[in-house]
């Protein structure tokens, strides 16, 4: 008896709690989130009309048909290589997603790659995570800070 009862405990203490698959990410207040965001009172990305424009992300070759959800920001100052992705590929996409992914940056760093250094650096040293099952590309003056904001909006 003393069995069956813990077994129940330990069922409902497990069952109780949030998951990572009862967590989501709210796109709205991420999106809003990351247009405010500033370094030293300039913000990170120039301009909120540049996010989720699908004719430059398909100029890169991502399908946007492959995602269940994404918030994409690619600047189009030529100066400037701030962008981000946060993408929730498909089930059974993940793999082509990640694919164009990496064709994506190595052709935005061969854009850069000999005519600007100091930002061609800058996307060699992109920040690379997942949050659940969303893949997190970001490119900025301060990865983690867009990073952790990524992560506080996932709840």
């Amino acid at each position: 008896m003393k069995k069956i009862l813990l077994v129940l405990v330990m069922f409902l203490l497990v069952g109780c709690g949030t998951t990572e698959g009862d967590k989501v990410l709210d796109v709205n207040a991420l999106r809003n989130d990351l247009t405010n965001l500033k370094i030293d009172e300039v913000g990170i990305f120039s301009t909120a009309e540049n996010i989720n424009d699908t004719d430059v992300i398909d100029s890169y070759g991502i399908d946007v048909k492959l995602l269940d959800d994404y918030l994409i920001y690619i600047s189009t100052e030529v100066e400037d290589p701030s962008m981000y992705m946060v993408v929730l590929p498909k089930k059974g996409e993940e793999a082509v997603v990640k694919y164009q992914i990496d064709e994506f940056f190595t052709m935005y760093h061969a854009a850069y790659n000999g005519y600007y250094p100091e930002v061609a650096y800058m996307i060699e040293n992109k920040k690379e995570e997942t949050v659940g099952d969303y893949l997190v590309y970001v490119v900025s003056k301060d990865n983690d800070k867009v990073y952790n904001v990524i992560k506080k909006n996932y709840k």
